[in-house]
């Protein structure tokens, strides 16, 4: 956590298709807009992906958000969803559309706190 508990930072490391790769997210909520929020920046792309969303009492996060994609050079909307499964244990799922226009899933990340 960082600026006084406000922001939560996770690093992820880890491969993708057989190539290293390093993720960085920041969540935090604006109390101007009543959103929770969030970035995301990896080691494959040069750009940041900026999401908004809402969360349940349970802490389910569902976020959506837009990052331009570094192999069709085009803006990608995709939809997110962390969710703990336990105290230690985050899931991250990550869905944008597939090759045929519909939506899949493209990435499963677990994190564990340090």
């Amino acid at each position: 956590m960082m600026l006084s508990g406000r922001v939560l930072v996770e690093e992820f490391s880890g491969s993708m298709m057989g190539q290293p790769f390093t993720g960085y997210s920041m969540r935090g909520y604006d109390n101007v807009t009543g959103e929770y929020w969030s970035t995301w920046n990896d080691s494959v792309s040069t750009g940041i992906m900026v999401s908004k969303g809402s969360c349940d009492e349970k802490g389910t996060c569902t976020f959506t958000g837009s990052w331009n994609d570094p192999v069709r050079k085009t803006e990608v909307t995709a939809r997110m969803i962390t969710r703990q499964k336990s105290p230690t244990t985050e899931i991250f799922e990550m869905f944008g559309p597939g090759k045929d226009g519909k939506e899949m899933k493209m990435m499963e990340i677990t994190y564990t706190k340090r």
